[in-house]
């Protein structure tokens, strides 16, 4: 069931079957594979996981996104792994700078030093711990993280499985002390762990507040375009200025990132507003970025060719205050020409940066809007 669990939690389970093999051969050798008892035992791991990658490959012609592995991605992939661990230690998102030269020589250098020191102590620690370490931790995080490198975003979320294994190392470097009965060793041991316990608690309030926070905003920005679009006239056109994640970079709290049109759509409102007025996004609130300039192009020349020439509407909200921010082309001279010229867009690039110039003009009047 955890299996089961973890892989339609994340992809990144489906390294689970190789995980559990390279145990057995760490935990008991080669021998403990030699058993149909021991290959019967992985069987569940790997009929699950390959039932999985069947049904993504029925539902989105492709297994693994292997059709978005390129050179990009993985070089993308690599200048994250910074970033990778101070989300595993931290649990914040916070963006760390890319590897440089200086960075690589200096961490290959601490990587020496730690590998030095870890021969020298081999021998203190108990038969086996050696392995295990190494397990848990190198092999842990390459296999638990490696499948990130066709994923072109990041949350900390992918690091479900790779916290996992951290927890189990931590844990085995804290049983070799305590397991020695030295009432110092046995001390410090408790007294690290205590701080660790607070200082996690500490974390997680802070963290849940702020998605506490972005809740109850996302709320407000829920009620403020369900009014605007019933007392709009049908065929508005409306472009949303709602903002994808939360102020606070490092803890990245999502608010509507991803979200049109579904949060416009049954059952997250009560009807299909959709049907009632075109509304546009930038490509970050938007569920897929890369159909983002079409939809745009489409709502903005069904509203230019509509008769009666239909009003255009600009929504946003204050960062500080969640006040409501709107414009018309009725109060704001050239907002209409401004909209027009958004299918004049050579480019999804122009396109985004046009829209992008749209809803700056919310903060025009003092108002503290944000894109970001």
């Amino acid at each position: 069931m955890s299996c089961f669990l973890a892989l339609f939690s994340k992809q990144s389970a489906i390294v689970l079957p190789v995980a559990l093999v390279c145990w057995d051969l760490v935990h008991g050798g080669c021998p403990r594979l030699r058993t149909r008892a021991a290959w019967g035992a992985l069987a569940p791991f790997v009929l699950l996981t390959v039932g999985y990658l069947i049904l993504r490959l029925l539902l989105f012609s492709n297994a693994v996104r292997e059709d978005l592995l390129g050179m990009g991605l993985v070089e993308q992939f690599l200048r994250r792994q910074p970033t990778y661990l101070v989300a595993a230690l931290t649990g914040l998102e916070r963006p760390v700078a890319g590897w440089d030269t200086l960075s690589v020589v200096l961490g290959l250098a601490r990587l020496g030093g730690a590998f030095v020191v870890a021969c020298v102590r081999r021998a203190v620690l108990p038969k086996g711990t050696w392995w295990r370490l190494l397990y848990l931790g190198p092999f842990w995080w390459l296999a638990t993280v490696g499948p990130l490198a066709v994923v072109g975003y990041f949350t900390a979320h992918h690091l479900y499985l790779t916290s996992a294994g951290l927890a189990l190392c931590c844990a085995l470097l804290a049983w070799v002390p305590w397991d020695r009965g030295s009432r110092v060793a046995r001390g410090s041991v408790a007294g690290g762990g205590l701080l660790l316990l607070l200082g996690s608690y500490a974390l997680l309030r802070t963290t849940s507040g702020e998605w506490e926070a972005a809740g109850d905003f996302s709320s407000v920005i829920a009620r403020d375009v369900r009014e605007q679009l019933n007392a709009a006239p049908a065929g508005t056109l409306v472009v949303l200025g709602a903002p994808p994640t939360g102020s606070d970079p490092a803890l990245r709290t999502w608010l509507w990132g991803f979200s049109s049109p579904f949060a416009l759509l049954p059952p997250f409102s009560a009807v299909d507003f959709t049907q009632r007025a075109g509304v546009i996004t930038r490509s970050e609130v938007h569920c897929c970025a890369s159909q983002c300039a079409d939809h745009v192009r489409s709502a903005v020349s069904t509203w230019r060719a509509a008769p009666g020439g239909l009003p255009v509407i600009v929504l946003g909200w204050d960062a500080g205050t969640q006040r409501l921010l709107k414009l018309t082309n009725q109060d704001t001279p050239g907002l209409r020409q401004q909209v027009e010229a958004l299918l004049d867009a050579a480019t999804a690039g122009d396109l985004s940066g046009g829209v992008d110039a749209v809803l700056m003009r919310l903060g025009e009047n003092q108002a503290r809007f944000r894109l970001d």
